[in-house]
Parts: C-alpha cells; structure tokens; sequence
C-alpha cells in the first residue's frame, strides 16, 4: 500500500517540481540496506566493511561455539594420527602372523595411499575455501574422513584397507588445512597453539586407548569403529557451528585480488613453510607410528607399557604447544623454534645412543614436549608476512603439502626397517630434525609489534 502526505495545509504541499515521498518506497530502501548488511559472525570487527556494530552475547558465543567445534575435531585428527604406533603392529599380527620383516614394509604401504590423499588435500583445499566456502570444505573433510573409516571398520581385505586411508589422508589435510585457515583469521598465537594442543590431546588418549584393545585381545577393527562414530558426530558439529559463517575474515581482500595457486606459490614463505611442515609432521608421525615397535625390539621393552611410552611423547605434543605459546611469544618464532630444535637433537641422541629404556621414555617426553610449538609457530608467521588475501590458498597448501610427510617418512622408514630394522628409526629423526633447522634458518626474521591474542 502506497500512503502519501495529505496536503490537509497549504504549507504542506510540495513545491511544483519536488518528488512525493512514498513510505512505501522509504522502507522497501531501508530492508535493502538492511540486507546487504553483512554482519560477520565469524570474522574481527576490525576487518568488516560496515560501520562499527556492537558485539551481542550471541556474536560472542557464535565464535566460542566454532572454537569448540574446532577442538573436537583437532581431537578426532589426534586420535587417528596418535593410534598408528599402536594400531600398526596388530594390523601386522591380523595380516601378516606378526613383526615379520615382510610385515613392515607392507604396513608402510598404509603410509603410502594415506600419502596419495594429501597431496590431493594440499592441490586442491585452498581452491575448495575460495570457490564454495568454508564450511562446506569442512564437511566435505569430515565426510572423506568419515568414509575412510567407514572401510577399516569392516576389517576388509588388506588392499581395500590400504585404499581406505586415501580417503583418511584427504579428510585430514582438508579439515586441518580448513580450521587452521579459520583460526588463523584472528591473528592468535594462543589459539593456533590451543587447536594444535587438543590434536596432541586425541594423539595421548588414542594409545591408551588401543592397550585395552591390545590386553582385552580386540581385534583392531573396532576401535576404528570408534572413530567412525565420532566422525559422523563431527560431521553434524561442523555443519551446524559453521553453517552461517561468512568468509569476509579470510576473503576480506579477495573481492578485489583473488591470488591463485600460481600466484601463491611465488611467495618465498609458502615454500619454507611447506617443507619445514613436511619434515616436521613427518619426523612428529614416523615418531609416533614406529616408537612402540622401536622400544619393544631395539629396547627390549614390554609391548604394553611401550604404549605408555608412546602417550607420553604425544602428552609432550600436547603440553609444549599449551605452554610454550607464550614464551615462542616473548622470543619471536625465529629464535624460539631454532631453540627447540637443538633442544629435540640432543634429546634424540640421547634415545639413539644410551642404550637403557628409562632415559629413552624420558628422552620422548621431553622430545615431544620440544617439537609441539613447531607446529603452531610456523603457521603464525606465515598469518603475519602475507596479505589475508593470501591465508586460504597460502595456509591450505603448506599444511596439507606438511601433512604428506606424515605418510612419506613413516612409509620410507618403514621400507628401510624391512631391511635394516627399525633401530634406523633414531638416525632418520636426527637427520630430519637437522633439515628443519636447516630450512627454518632461511625464514624471515619476524618484525611484527604488538600481536592481538
């Protein structure tokens, strides 16, 4: 209905060529303007293009609610990546009739196919958060993750399970890559230390968990039954918490400059930080895939409490990323990750050349304790040297191309132990752990100031 202004007084009529006003037309306006008003629930004020909005009580816990969701999948990722030193060896006695030699170059193979599905991961999750959104990105992550388990539950032929971990491995490096993006928009050292402290978290409980699976005489398959079922919980978590999530915090820039993998790729710091995160998550996976096998044969430990062994290097993980945030903080990435490293090698020499089992399980907490913030750090500095614009394309790729070294190095050392034996486990961590230094010292220095946390 269209209403005017009566002219119920001479004064109140318009001039002869004046427009009459019609509310109709003023509020058809006013909801316009309204709508494309884009309040971004999950990106800082500071980065909106609009005028200055007030926080409500449920813009702040829209963004605690996604945090959380985000742990819990740092969980799933942990408790998948931490169950590896457990899980392989009874995959080995299932397939294989034991520790044979045979037995650990076939089991690499899971390493191998894990490997195949993060380099689709890292080829194509920038793409994915820049063309239909981060949320569904997630899902779809989550979804692969989910069939993945969906055949190692069922105990399949050796080939089908070996092909399952495709599906593992692109499901990781997607939902790491994704939230890593998404955490990454705040600009928090604290935060991207806590997300990658919860995946430690899963890592910790997945062995203990597996030695109940191991003195009950379980067969391996159910504790991937397990993980499925948490998968499909992250799968409605995820969707639901991040289902009205507007990228304006990762594409803030890329309405005028959307970078290409190409373009991306040219950057020096995508580079150093891609291949430090693949000697790292590869030194970080092939220490937790092979160490219970490496105690129980090199020193002579029991199968069982080996396993305990193994949760105390992931509780290392866990913790150094909790603590340690704060003085990689103080010291500046740069010099806090070179001490970290030299800290790791004599650790590892220790484990390598002292030839007892209690200074070696000590040694691993301490090692896993020095190696957490890595992880976090270097994610850090690549949110500070590059343009936001940049974070999707530049964070998905370095750490879904970081991730392929989790299923690279463990599949080479063990090809190597099926020769050697798995006492190679020690000098291919030192020598990893030298490359990292090695690539990080060419990494800008951080000139950053204040940080906001």
């Amino acid at each position: 209905m269209s209403t005017t202004i009566p002219p119920t007084h001479p004064a109140s009529k318009p001039p002869p060529d004046a427009p009459v006003i019609e509310l109709k037309e003023v509020g058809s306006a006013i909801r316009s303007r309204a709508h494309d008003i884009d309040i971004d629930q999950g990106s800082k004020p500071s980065m909106a293009p609009t005028s200055p909005i007030p926080r409500s009580k449920f813009h702040l816990d829209t963004n605690k609610i996604r945090m959380l969701s985000a742990l819990y999948t740092a969980t799933v990722l942990g408790l998948n990546d931490g169950s590896l030193g457990s899980q392989i060896p009874l995959i080995q006695q299932t397939y294989f009739g034991g520790n044979s030699k045979s037995g650990y170059g076939l089991a690499s193979l899971i390493f191998l196919t894990n490997t195949v599905g993060y380099l689709l991961a890292a080829m194509c999750c920038g793409s994915l958060v820049l063309k239909i959104d981060l949320p569904r990105t997630l899902v779809i992550g989550a979804a692969s993750y989910t069939v993945g388990y969906s055949f190692l539950s069922a105990a399949p032929p050796f080939g089908v399970l070996v092909f399952g971990y495709v599906f593992i491995g692109f499901g990781g490096g997607i939902l790491n890559a994704g939230l890593s993006t998404y955490i990454a928009s705040f600009d928090s050292t604290k935060r991207m230390s806590l997300f990658h402290s919860m995946y430690g978290v899963g890592a910790v409980i997945a062995p203990l968990i597996s030695i109940g699976f191991t003195d009950g005489h379980i067969k391996f398959n159910y504790y991937y039954m397990i993980l499925l079922g948490l998968s499909v919980i992250n799968i409605v978590q995820l969707y639901f918490s991040f289902r009205a999530y507007s990228q304006n915090a990762i594409t803030a820039s890329a309405t005028t400059v959307s970078p290409s993998m190409k373009a991306t790729l040219k950057k020096k710091v995508v580079w150093i930080t891609a291949v430090f995160l693949l000697m790292y998550v590869g030194a970080e996976i092939t220490i937790g895939g092979w160490i219970v096998d490496y105690l129980t044969t090199v020193r002579h430990g029991e199968p069982g409490r080996m396993r305990y062994v193994a949760a105390g290097f992931w509780g290392g993980i866990a913790l150094g990323r909790f603590l340690l945030a704060i003085p990689t903080v103080w010291l500046g990435e740069k010099l806090a990750v070179i001490i970290y490293l030299l800290v790791t090698i004599a650790a590892e020499f220790v484990v390598w050349f002292v030839p007892s089992l209690i200074p070696s399980a000590v040694m691993l907490g301490i090692i896993g304790f020095a190696l957490g913030p890595l992880f976090p750090a270097s994610l850090s500095l690549v949110v500070h040297y590059l343009p936001v614009s940049y974070h999707a394309t530049a964070i998905g790729f370095a750490v879904s191309f970081g991730f392929v070294g989790a299923a690279t190095f463990p599949l080479m050392t063990g090809e190597i132990a099926g020769v050697r034996g798995v006492q190679v486990l020690e000098p291919i961590i030192v020598a990893l752990c030298v490359g990292m230094l090695c690539v990080w010292l060419f990494m800008p220095k951080d000139t950053k100031g204040a940080r906001e946390d």
